[in-house]
């Protein structure tokens, strides 16, 4: 405004001067027509019309160069006014853009720290809730292990007891001599045609023994019996019939008393036989507790190795998971600082970017 005024200011003064130059002029003229006198009025009157048009053709220049310089002068004012205008409307919205970048870097500064808050957040989440799988997944193995483990030894507890009770049932079954017998024994028999029938054999001997020796004791006594026969007849026909009871009772006697020696070596051979069967059940029965002993033990070992192995894998599993899951965790952390340093590298660029500059005025 001051500029303006100072340029209004000049143009004034210079149609001032430029009056002052014109009444000035003229005056002179004037004064210069009254003193010569002795010009002809005719004369006179040509060269003030020619003064005249000088004049009024200096003016219409004047007035022309005036109005020249004053649109020249308009225009060069609208110009630094729109410029102006424009200038003061380019600050305004680049102040503007400038407010809205701020606090759009305010927000994403905000929006980062959050993003990485939820990342450091969701990482402790995901490390306790492997850490609580995996505590849950070792105790539950370990109480099956245990359980495993027990279930065993009290299965080897009750094959064993099942076996000593065979053993003691076996040992129960076994007899200890020829004299338990079912039914009387020979020694009370009455007569030689009864006796076979009598002996009988411990039913816990095997089916194939107990008939063999059935039968052979049968046999021995049918021989003796007809033995027996042949030499009574032969006495009976040699002797008196006075001495027939005589020598039939001692025949009688006779054949008891072999009888018995025959049963009393049956006894004897019996004996032998069960004393070494028991020597028998004996060593099988060790053996049975040997073997079996050895197969518990086996298949304790084995549950042992396969109960290490489990845990051995478990372990591995273990740690194959928490490094899976640093790597994610890792490669995550990595993705979101990269995309926050993208974000940052183009909020950085829009606001120091090309924006609008005011030039000086000219």
């Amino acid at each position: 405004h001051t500029h303006t005024h100072t340029h209004t200011h000049t143009i004034v003064e210079q149609d001032l001067v430029r009056e002052v130059y014109t009444h000035t002029h003229t005056h002179l003229l004037l004064s210069e027509l009254s003193e010569n006198q002795s010009t002809p009025k005719k004369e006179k009157q040509e060269w003030l019309s020619k003064q005249k048009e000088n004049i009024q053709h200096f003016q219409a220049e004047e007035e022309a160069n005036l109005l020249r310089r004053q649109r020249q002068y308009l225009e060069l004012e609208c110009r630094r006014f729109k410029r102006r205008i424009l200038i003061a409307r380019h600050n305004v919205e680049q102040d503007l853009a400038r407010e809205e970048l701020n606090k759009r870097q305010t927000q994403k500064d905000l929006e980062h720290a959050m993003l990485l808050r939820h990342h450091e957040s969701m990482q402790e989440l995901e490390f306790r809730h492997l850490g609580t799988i995996q505590k849950m997944r070792a105790e539950l193995i370990r109480t099956q292990h245990q359980t495993e483990l027990t279930n065993q030894l009290e299965y080897n507890k009750r094959r064993e007891r099942e076996l000593r009770r065979k053993h003691v049932m076996e040992v129960r079954q076994q007899p200890k001599s020829l004299k338990v017998r079912n039914t009387q024994t020979l020694a009370h028999t009455h007569t030689h045609t009864h006796t076979y029938t009598y002996f009988t054999v411990p039913h816990s001997l095997p089916q194939s023994k107990e008939l063999q020796i059935k039968k052979q004791f049968q046999d021995t006594c049918k021989i003796q019996t007809r033995q027996y026969k042949a030499l009574r007849n032969h006495l009976l026909e040699s002797t008196p019939k006075a001495d027939h009871k005589a020598v039939l009772k001692r025949l009688k006697e006779e054949q008891t008393r072999k009888l018995a020696i025959l049963a009393e070596q049956y006894d004897h051979s019996i004996n032998n036989m069960l004393s070494t069967q028991a020597l028998r059940l004996d060593e099988a029965q060790e053996g049975e507790c040997q073997v079996l002993r050895m197969q518990l033990q086996q298949e304790l070992e084995l549950l042992n190795a396969y109960q290490s192995k489990i845990k051995m894998q478990t372990e591995a599993q273990h740690d194959r998971e928490r490094k899976d899951l640093e790597q994610r965790v890792s490669l995550r952390r990595a993705l979101l600082e990269h995309k926050i340093e993208e974000e940052m590298l183009t909020s950085v660029w829009s606001v120091s970017g090309p924006c609008w500059s005011a030039r000086p005025e000219r």
